[in-house]
C-alpha cells in the first residue's frame, strides 16, 4: 500500500501539469470563446526557450548557471531563465490574439479550430527545423530535496507544481467571480451581441485570457522537463490531457479541471506501478473523453443551441467534366513524362487527397469537426499490411481488408462521439488519433517489432505494381482510387444520402422533425470517411517492402484537416488542393527541383502553418468557396445589367408568385391521413414539462381531428412551444402521454414520431440553410435507409418533387427560387419553404409553431389558406401555434389558450377572443372588470396586427 501511495504521490507532478495546461484552455475559452489546441505547442516553445537559456545550446549547464561543456555559452539560473520563458509564452498567446483571433471573433468555429490547429503546427515545425526531435533531460529545478506526506515523499519540483496550480486556480476563480474584468468575459461568452450593446469591449479579457494561458502553458511545460524531458511532440501533446479534464468540468468550472488534471497524473504513474502497457496508459485521457461525452453529451441539441455562425459553404457536387479531365490527364502526364521521383511525389500526392476527401465527407458534408484521419489510415494500412504479411492475400483483397477494418474502427469509435458536436467533436477525434497511435501503430507485437511486417510485391490482374520496380504503376493505382472516390464523394452529395448529411450539419432539430435519424446520419458520414481513409492507408502498406506506420500520426490528420478546410472543406475541389501539399508530394518535389535542394519538408511544414493562419484570416470559408461567391456575384451583375429595367425585389417574388397560385384556381393534396373526416388522429393527454423547479407545461389535454384545425394562442411563456416539443418528442415530459392514429409514441423519439406521421414547424424555422429551396423540400420526401448510405456513392438517386409538393411550392410562390440557397432568401420566402417542406411530407397531423410570423398580410392570407387545403383535402389534423389573431380567426376550426402553462379557455375563435380571462391574460385585468362592469373593447396593444380595411387585433405573445 505504501509503494502504491508514493506512485500516487509521484504522478502529481503530471497531473499538475496536466492542470496548468488546462487551467490555461479554461483561460482562453472563457475570454475568447476559442479552444486553443496549441495550448501544449505555446508551452512547448515556452520550454525551449527556458532550456536554451538555462541549458545552454550545447546542452551542459550546470544546475545553477555557469558554463555550458565547452565554455563558450553562458547560461543563466533557473529562476530567471524560467521568467524569460513563461514570458515567452505569455508573448506568444498576446501576439496570436492580436494577429489572429481578434480577426475571428465574427467566423465559424471549424475556422477558429483550424487557426489553433495552423498554430500548433507553425510552432511544432519551427521547433523541429530548430532543435531537432531529440530529448533533452534536466536535473530537478528546485533542488532534490523531498519532504514527507503520510509515508510517502514528494520531491520539491513536485510541491512546486502543486503551489503554482493551487494558486493559479484561485486566481482565476477569483478572476471570473470577483472582478469586473471576468464578469465582462462572462457576459461575452454567454451573449456576445447583448454584451457589446452595453459597451463591453472583448479585446481586454481576450488580451489578458490569451497572456495568461500562454503563460500557464509554458510554466507547465518548464516544470516537466525533469519529469518526461523536452521533446517537440511530448509537450505539444500536453493538450490532449488538458483537454480531457478541461472538457469534463465544461471549460468553465476551474476546481473540477483542477480536480481531472491531477487525477489524470496518479492514474498514470499507478499504472506503471503495475507495468501496464505505455500504450494503455497514454490512452487514459482518450477514455475520460469518451466516458465524458457518452455521460455529458446529447444526441439532439436543445431549442435555440446552434454551432457559431454559418459553417464553410458546401459544393453543389455537379460534375464538371473538362475541369475533371484537365486534372486527371495532368496527374496521369506526371508518371508518364517526368522522373521516376515525380511518380513517387504524385503517389503521396494522391494518398494525401484521399484523406482529403475523408474530411470533405465527415467535416465538409457532415460537419462534425474530424481529426482522426490520419489515424483511420493507419489502422487501414495495418490490417491491410497484416492481411499481406499473415494471410498472404492477394493485393485487391488487401485494400478491401484495409478499407473495412477503418470503416469498422469509425463506426465504433463514432457511436459515442455522435452525442457531441462542433469544437468538442475535434476533442474526442484528437483523442482517437492518439490512442489508435499508441495502442496499434506504435506497438511493436503488433507491427512487426524489429524485424517488421514484410509485404508482398502489389500484383493486379497479373501486373506488377510495385512502386520500386515500378513506380509509375503504382502511382497510376493510387491518382485512379483518388479519381474514383472523388467522383463517388460528388455522387454522394447529389443524392438523397447528401441531402441527408447537409440537413443535419445545418439543423440537426430541423432533421430530426422529418423524421432523419441524427445518430444514424453521422455513423454514415463516420463510415464512409473512415473507407476513404482506410483505402489511403492500405495503399500506402504497399509503398515499401517494409510496413511503415510511422507517417500517421496525429500531426498528419491536423495537416489534412487544415489544407482540406484551406482549400475548401466542402468542396471535392478542396481535397485536390490538399493533395498538392502533401510532404512529399507534387508541390514539394516541384520546389526541390527548382531550388536544387535535397529536401524541402521541414521548410514546407512551417510554411503550412503560417498559409493556414493566413487563410483563416483571410478566407475562413477556404479559397474554393470564396472563387465561387466570387464568380456567382459577377455572374448576377452580368445577368441584371442584361435585364431591362430595376430587379424586383426578392421579397416582391414571394407576393407575386402566391398571388399568381392562388389566381390560377384551387390547389389539391393528395389525402394522406388514413381516418376519414372527423376522426380522431392526434390524442395528447396530461402533458406535464418542466425545467427545473420551473412548470412550463402543466397537465394539458386535447385532441386533433382529420381535417379540422385547431389553433393554441396565449401569452409570452405561456408554454406554447414547450408543448409542440414535448408532443413530438423534442422535450422529455414529466408526465402525460400522445397516441397517434390509435398507437402510444410516447416512448418513441422525435425522428420515429415523424416518420409515423407526426410533422412539424419551428418558430425559427431550423431550415437547412446550405441546401436549395428545392433540396430542402426533397429532404422532406426522401427515404430514410441506410442502404442510400452505398447507393449513392455510385448511383446518386436525385429526387423529384411529388405533386403535393409541386403544389405547395406553386401556391406559396417558390417556383421562381428553387434552385437558390435558403440562406439567400428573405425571412419571408423562408418561412414559406419551411411550410412547403412541412406539406411535402404527408403528415397525418401537423404541429406548427407561429408559421405566419414576420410574413405581411398577403403573405398570411396565402398561408392561411394552405392550411385550410392541407386540413380539408388531405385529411390532416392540424395544430397552429400563432401570434397573429387574424391568421388564428380566419383558420382555426377550435382554440385552446394557454396561460402559465394551463389551458384557461377553449371553444370556437369568437367565443375565445370575446372571453374576459382571455382578455385579462393578454392585456391585464381592467378596472371595469374588477368591479363586475362588462369589460370595454380594449385599445390596440403595443404589438399589433393592423391590416387595411380590417379590425386591428392584438397579438397574441
Amino acid at each position: 500500500m505504501s509503494q502504491l501511495w508514493q506512485f500516487a504521490l509521484i504522478g502529481l507532478a503530471g497531473g499538475g501539469a496536466y492542470a496548468l495546461v488546462a487551467l490555461g484552455v479554461v483561460a482562453v475559452y472563457r475570454g475568447s470563446g476559442v479552444l486553443n489546441f496549441a495550448q501544449g505547442a505555446i508551452g512547448m516553445v515556452g520550454s525551449y526557450v527556458f532550456w536554451d537559456l538555462h541549458a545552454g545550446s550545447e546542452g551542459g549547464a550546470g544546475l545553477y548557471g555557469g558554463t555550458t561543456s565547452s565554455g563558450a555559452v553562458a547560461s543563466l539560473p533557473v529562476a530567471p531563465a524560467m521568467l524569460i520563458g513563461v514570458a515567452s509564452g505569455a508573448v506568444l498567446g498576446l501576439l496570436f490574439y492580436l494577429l489572429v483571433v481578434r480577426l475571428l471573433r465574427n467566423v465559424p468555429d471549424m475556422a477558429k479550430v483550424v487557426a489553433t490547429l495552423g498554430l500548433m503546427l507553425l510552432l511544432q515545425s519551427a521547433v523541429v527545423k530548430r532543435y531537432g526531435t531529440e530529448s533533452h533531460l534536466l536535473p530537478p529545478l528546485f533542488g532534490r530535496g523531498k519532504i514527507k506526506i503520510l509515508g510517502g515523499l514528494v520531491t520539491y519540483d513536485t510541491l512546486a507544481i502543486l503551489v503554482v496550480t493551487i494558486g493559479l486556480a484561485v486566481g482565476l476563480s477569483l478572476m471570473f467571480s470577483r472582478t469586473k474584468l471576468g464578469m465582462n468575459a462572462t457576459a461575452l461568452r454567454e451573449n456576445p451581441t447583448a454584451a457589446s450593446g452595453i459597451g463591453i469591449s472583448p479585446h481586454p479579457t481576450g488580451l489578458i485570457t490569451w497572456g495568461v494561458g500562454g503563460a500557464m502553458a509554458a510554466f507547465a511545460g518548464i516544470l516537466l522537463i525533469p519529469v518526461i524531458g523536452l521533446t517537440p511532440d511530448a509537450l505539444t501533446l500536453l493538450v490532449i490531457p488538458a483537454m480531457a479534464a478541461a472538457l469534463v468540468g465544461r471549460f468553465n468550472a476551474v476546481w473540477t479541471t483542477v480536480a481531472i488534471g491531477l487525477a489524470l497524473g496518479v492514474a498514470e504513474s499507478v499504472m506503471r506501478r503495475y507495468s501496464i502497457n505505455n500504450g494503455v496508459i497514454s490512452s487514459v485521457p482518450f477514455a475520460v473523453i469518451i466516458v465524458t461525452v457518452v455521460l455529458g453529451g446529447a444526441a439532439m441539441p436543445g431549442r435555440g443551441e446552434a454551432l457559431s455562425g454559418r459553417l464553410p459553404r458546401a459544393g453543389s457536387g455537379r460534375l464538371r467534366p473538362v475541369t475533371g479531365l484537365v486534372w486527371v490527364l495532368a496527374a496521369v502526364a506526371i508518371p508518364l513524362f517526368a522522373a521516376p521521383s515525380w511518380s513517387a511525389a504524385m503517389t503521396n500526392s494522391a494518398l494525401f487527397g484521399l484523406l482529403g476527401l475523408s474530411v470533405v465527407v465527415v467535416t465538409g458534408y457532415a460537419g462534425q469537426i474530424s481529426v482522426a484521419c490520419a489515424a483511420l489510415a493507419g489502422f487501414g494500412s495495418f490490417a491491410a499490411a497484416r492481411a499481406s504479411s499473415d494471410l498472404h492475400l492477394p493485393f485487391l483483397v488487401c485494400l478491401i481488408v484495409g478499407t473495412a477494418a477503418a470503416v469498422l474502427l469509425g463506426v465504433v469509435f463514432g457511436a459515442p462521439a455522435v452525442r457531441v458536436r462542433g469544437v468538442n467533436l475535434a476533442i474526442v477525434t484528437l483523442g482517437l488519433s492518439l490512442a489508435v497511435e499508441n495502442l496499434v501503430l506504435s506497438q511493436p507485437k503488433m507491427t512487426g517489432g524489429l524485424d517488421g511486417l514484410h509485404i508482398h510485391r502489389p500484383n493486379l490482374f497479373g501486373l506488377d505494381l510495385s512502386p520500386s520496380a515500378h513506380p509509375d504503376r503504382f502511382a497510376y493505382v493510387c491518382i485512379a482510387a483518388f479519381v474514383l472516390c472523388g467522383l463517388a464523394v460528388l455522387n454522394l452529395r447529389r443524392g438523397e444520402a447528401g441531402r441527408r448529411l447537409l440537413a443535419v450539419r445545418a439543423n440537426e432539430r430541423g432533421a430530426a422533425a422529418l423524421g432523419v435519424s441524427v445518430p444514424g446520419t453521422k455513423l454514415g458520414a463516420f463510415a464512409i470517411s473512415a473507407g476513404i481513409a482506410g483505402l489511403a492507408g492500405a495503399l500506402s502498406a504497399f509503398q515499401f517492402q517494409l510496413a511503415d506506420f510511422t507517417d500517421f500520426g496525429v500531426f498528419r490528420s491536423i495537416s489534412v484537416l487544415a489544407f482540406t478546410v484551406v482549400g475548401g472543406v466542402g468542396f471535392v475541389a478542396g481535397a485536390v488542393f490538399a493533395a498538392t501539399t502533401a510532404v512529399g508530394g507534387v508541390v514539394a518535389t516541384a520546389i526541390s527541383d527548382l531550388l536544387s535542394v535535397d529536401s524541402i519538408d521541414a521548410w514546407l511544414s512551417i510554411a503550412t502553418g503560417l498559409v493556414v493562419l493566413d487563410a483563416m484570416v483571410r478566407s475562413p470559408s477556404g479559397i474554393v468557396p470564396a472563387q465561387a461567391a466570387l464568380k456567382d456575384a459577377v455572374v448576377r451583375l452580368v445577368a441584371r445589367a442584361a435585364r431591362r429595367g430595376p430587379a424586383p425585389a426578392a421579397g416582391d417574388g414571394g407576393h407575386a408568385g402566391a398571388a399568381a397560385a392562388t389566381a390560377g384556381g384551387p390547389v389539391s393534396f393528395e389525402p394522406s391521413c388514413p381516418v376519414p373526416a372527423g376522426e380522431t388522429v392526434l390524442v395528447a393527454r396530461d402533458i406535464r414539462v418542466t425545467y427545473g423547479t420551473a412548470v412550463a407545461v402543466d397537465g394539458v389535454s386535447f385532441e386533433l381531428a382529420a381535417g379540422r384545425v385547431v389553433g393554441v394562442i396565449g401569452p409570452n411563456g405561456a408554454g406554447k412551444t414547450s408543448l409542440i416539443d414535448a408532443v413530438t418528442g423534442f422535450t422529455r415530459t414529466s408526465g402525460g402521454s400522445v397516441e397517434l392514429l390509435g398507437r402510444d409514441i410516447s416512448a418513441l423519439r422525435a425522428p420515429a414520431r415523424a416518420r409515423h406521421g407526426l410533422g412539424r414547424t419551428f418558430q425559427n424555422l431550423e431550415l437547412f440553410d446550405d441546401l436549395s429551396v428545392r433540396e430542402n423540400v426533397l429532404t422532406g420526401l426522401d427515404g430514410r435507409g441506410p442502404l442510400a448510405y452505398v447507393r449513392d456513392l455510385f448511383w446518386p438517386r436525385r429526387g423529384v418533387l411529388s405533386d403535393a409538393a409541386a403544389a405547395a411550392v406553386t401556391l406559396l410562390g417558390l417556383d421562381d427560387v428553387l434552385d437558390t440557397v435558403v440562406a439567400d432568401l428573405p425571412q419571408g420566402r423562408r418561412r414559406m419553404v419551411a411550410i412547403a417542406r412541412l406539406v411535402a411530407q404527408r403528415p397525418a397531423a401537423v404541429l406548427l409553431d407561429e408559421p405566419a410570423a414576420g410574413l405581411n398580410g398577403s403573405e398570411r392570407r396565402t398561408a392561411s389558406e394552405l392550411f385550410r387545403l392541407l386540413a380539408r383535402q388531405s385529411g390532416a389534423a392540424v395544430l397552429l401555434v400563432e401570434h397573429n389573431i387574424d391568421v388564428v380567426a380566419a383558420t382555426c376550426d377550435h382554440v385552446v389558450v394557454l396561460d402559465f402553462g394551463r389551458v384557461i379557455a377553449s371553444g370556437s375563435p369568437d367565443e375565445v377572443l370575446c372571453d374576459p380571462a382571455v382578455r385579462a391574460a393578454y392585456l391585464g385585468k381592467l378596472s371595469g372588470e374588477a368591479q363586475g362592469e362588462p369589460a370595454a373593447e380594449p385599445e390596440p396593444a403595443a404589438e399589433t396586427v393592423v391590416e387595411a380595411g380590417g379590425p386591428i387585433a392584438p397579438v397574441a405573445g
